[in-house]
């Protein structure tokens, strides 16, 4: 039995002579990649629905394959993926068509919303100093719940500014989408004078 300590000295041409520190794996021409580590046997990986977005990963709903223990010690404890059985998969597909279909109706709504309220004019009528200023500002929400009570049309979403009316006369108000679109409308607040306190 050939000492490990000792390797075919390739120098030498034939496989007769011996050489302390001589690589056994050069001399018989065998490549680093020919001893490099196989692949993970498949029962080290893991299939699994993302319920989140993880960057590198996937999107929500995805069917990726990642590590076993990623998976065990990571993902499903912190509820960022679920196993992926048939039932879990076909669930999360249906969660994420209805969510799909909300997300269309809202972009309908808003879209909507947005060309029955552009360049329209509510009034209100509020205390306050006429052709000056009110005594209590109007806030969004009271423009909002007026313009749902005339238009039936809900901006819950919508980013409104200013966010209050503090001056009597026009004021130009924006609404600002989810989508980043804006729709501009005005505002007329007259005031009306308290009555006289006898």
């Amino acid at each position: 039995m050939v000492d490990p300590e000792w390797s075919l000295d390739h120098r030498s041409g034939d496989h007769a002579g011996y050489r302390r520190g001589t690589n056994v794996r050069r001399c018989l021409g065998r490549s680093r990649s020919a001893t490099r580590r196989r692949p993970r046997s498949s029962h080290e990986v893991m299939k699994v629905v993302l319920l989140k977005a993880i960057k590198g990963i996937g999107q929500p709903g995805e069917l990726v394959n990642v590590g076993d223990a990623y998976a065990r010690n990571f993902l499903l404890p912190n509820k960022v993926a679920i196993m992926a059985t048939p039932d879990q998969i076909a669930k999360v597909q249906l969660q994420l068509l209805k969510k799909t279909e909300q997300r269309a109706d809202r972009a309908a709504h808003e879209q909507r919303a947005q060309s029955i309220l552009a360049g329209v004019t509510i009034n209100f009528i509020r205390p306050g100093v006429p052709g000056k200023h009110l005594y209590v500002g109007l806030k969004t929400i009271d423009v909002a719940r007026e313009i749902e009570h005339q238009y039936h049309i809900p901006i819950e979403r919508a980013e409104m500014s200013p966010a209050v009316i503090k001056s009597t006369g026009p004021t130009t108000v924006t609404l600002t989408w989810p989508d980043r679109k804006t729709t501009t409308f005005t505002v007329v607040v007259d005031a009306e004078a308290e009555p006289t306190r006898r």
